[in-house]
């Protein structure tokens, strides 16, 4: 497990040349990500009873730090060190839960824990140049390969059953603001096009921002996601040794159905 200098890197900026971008990135997410029923689902689906945890690119620990808070042990990894410093800051004086830097496909995840969550659309949050729905299902063996017998993970991803081709050139603000270096800046998703029958997603995003010393970034990136079908992630844990006890369309527990874009998943590793 490696370990990030997040406070090395924030103080003295010379080190990173994209230091106000990702730090903006960093501050504005968390200050605009703050749904909560994910959050309370989880918490009433993993009980009352303490358990050792695992939460996979945990980000500003929006969800791990209310695990901590019900009593259970929290561990999580993240691949961005500006996210992990603000979740180092909800944690703080907590013995209960930490947080590290690694590369989920590069690095073990541990093993021994009760509970595996994998929320926040994980899935469709990749970054690596490995084939994208390998990926995906390497991260259900590594969750499996994390748990304890009888251990259990929790799953939410986006899986929509009717994944039509489309095409959008229009452009849509994911989200914008003021972060707390009075760095302006707005992240923009455009150009995307949708494979119905590959279920592959791309497009670019474009992220824009002013210093309050007047200076200007601008940086265009392509992204390029698969959306795997409820079917495909349901075999992907069968192979891992996985049985669903329990699947839902969202966060109030309603059925999935052919018009559910989103799967809640509750497995038990029995292999």
């Amino acid at each position: 497990m490696i370990r990030g200098k997040t406070m090395t890197i924030i103080k003295n900026k010379s080190l990173d040349k994209d230091f106000y971008r990702k730090h903006w990135y960093a501050d504005i997410y968390e200050k605009q990500e703050n749904q909560i029923d994910d959050v309370e689902y989880i918490l009433s689906t993993i009980g009352n009873s303490p358990k050792r945890i695992l939460e996979v690119a945990c980000g500003g620990g929006r969800i791990l730090e209310p695990l901590a808070k019900a009593g259970h042990s929290v561990t999580g990894f993240d691949m961005d060190e500006y996210m992990l410093e603000k979740c180092r800051a909800r944690i703080k004086g907590m013995r209960n839960a930490n947080c590290y830097m690694a590369d989920a496909i590069k690095q073990d995840w541990g093993t021994g824990y009760e509970v595996v969550v994998m929320g926040g659309n994980f899935l469709l949050n990749i970054i690596s140049n490995m084939d994208y729905e390998k990926a995906q299902q390497l991260f259900i063996k590594k969750a499996a390969s994390s748990l304890m017998p009888n251990g259990r993970l929790f799953l939410a991803c986006m899986c929509e059953a009717n994944f039509p081709s489309s095409q959008d050139p229009n452009e849509y603000t994911i989200f914008k603001g003021k972060d707390d270096l009075d760095t302006v800046g707005e992240f923009i998703m455009f150009d995307q096009h949708n494979d119905g029958k590959t279920r592959m997603h791309r497009s670019k995003r474009r992220i824009k921002i002013v210093t309050k010393e007047g200076k200007e970034k601008i940086i265009e990136w392509d992204v390029i996601k698969h959306f795997p079908s409820l079917v495909q992630i349901n075999d992907w844990l069968k192979e891992s040794g996985f049985i669903i006890e329990n699947e839902a369309g969202d966060f109030i527990g309603s059925c999935i159905t052919d018009e559910t874009k989103c799967a809640i998943i509750w497995a038990k590793k029995i292999l």
